[in-house]
């Protein structure tokens, strides 16, 4: 789910400049004029007047000819439509364009502000520090851990490194330097530390490649095989554990030091069961969630494997499978670990404050 979220984020923030790689491959366009017609069954000839919208070409107009197959896309292409275009050259060497797809930047900006407009106007100044600490964290992965592993620093490494700098960061952002913002910090840390080593032995005896979908086929393609997908794989679970924790850890936090306050004399291990008890149905709620996010996002593969003659017994021992099975299931063990440890870490805590 993140890593979707994150892409978005990221094609929201790019310059049109970068989005049309300095102008020289790539164009946002609007359709001034359109016509089809059937060359063949199965086919559609498009004959389209473009209007070139940013590059060193702008406002110049393009005609373009364009064949597609009916039933390979479901693109219906109108007057008005924004599109990008990719220039090429043909076999006289002059520049050439087709469409390859709807602009939608404008589409998502707007669907990105009315999501801060909703924060703001619900949660107030902690939705608004929300957002500045989503912004910051987009910033701290896209400038700072993804080029450490692009230059071919390992992944795991370069992810823990950035958990370690990411979860302070948004904590303090997000709660202020507050007591609290450090107890659950620690708790998250070592949560992430515990998962991390869970995930490492797990995709070890599970033989996980990290070769199972066109994301890491790309990736090798483009890197000329670089990378190791195992550790990407295993650095994509932590840094999605790290954007989990923050409303378990906060809120068991706040629990018992509400419940010190309602009861002075209350010890570390009478807060810690009583904390443990509003954690036992937080921990049951987001389990849910998480286990339903992850089957929202492979909503197409299951319904693939449903169709198959396959039992679910050697269903579950193909590698696409088993990467979502890790991955759920070492989330949620380093999600139930993070509310037991901060709950005892704020108890010890707040039990010891009493007693100054």
């Amino acid at each position: 789910m993140f890593k979707y979220f994150y892409s978005i984020l990221f094609f929201l923030l790019m310059t049109t400049s970068a989005l049309a790689n300095n102008g020289d491959a790539i164009y946002k366009g609007r359709i001034m004029d359109i016509k089809k017609s059937n060359v063949m069954e199965n086919t559609t000839d498009y004959k389209a007047t473009v209007k070139l919208l940013d590059g060193p070409k702008k406002g110049e107009t393009v005609v373009l000819n364009q064949t597609v197959l009916i039933g390979e896309t479901a693109l219906n292409y109108k007057v008005g439509d924004k599109v990008l275009l990719t220039q090429s050259k043909d076999l006289e060497n002059k520049d050439t364009f087709y469409i390859t797809d709807y602009y939608r930047s404008d589409s998502l900006l707007l669907l990105f502000a009315l999501f801060i407009v909703v924060t703001v106007f619900v949660a107030g100044k902690h939705g608004l520090m929300a957002i500045i600490s989503m912004v910051v964290s987009f910033l701290i992965i896209s400038k700072l851990t993804l080029p450490l592993i692009v230059s071919g620093n390992n992944a795991i490494f370069v992810t823990t490194i950035t958990a370690l700098l990411l979860i302070p960061t948004i904590f303090y952002i997000s709660h202020g330097f507050t007591k609290k913002a450090n107890i659950a910090i620690v708790g998250v840390l070592i949560a992430i530390l515990i998962t991390s080593l869970l995930t490492m032995y797990f995709v070890n005896i599970t033989y996980i490649t990290g070769l199972t979908d066109d994301d890491t086929l790309f990736l090798q393609f483009f890197s000329e095989g670089s990378f190791d997908l195992r550790s990407i794989y295993i650095a994509g679970v932590i840094i999605s554990l790290s954007g989990i924790l923050d409303d378990a850890t906060i809120s068991q936090v706040s629990i018992v030091e509400q419940l010190k306050k309602a009861g002075k004399k209350l010890s570390a291990y009478d807060l810690y069961k009583r904390a443990m008890g509003v954690g036992k149905d937080h921990i049951s709620s987001m389990i849910n969630t998480l286990v339903l996010v992850y089957a929202g996002s492979s909503l197409p593969l299951l319904l693939i494997f449903l169709n198959t003659q396959y039992p679910p017994s050697q269903l579950v021992n193909l590698e696409v499978i088993t990467e979502e099975v890790v991955r759920t299931l070492v989330g949620s063990i380093g999600l139930i670990l993070a509310i037991p440890i901060t709950t005892y870490i704020a108890a010890r805590y707040y039990s010891e404050k009493g007693k100054e």
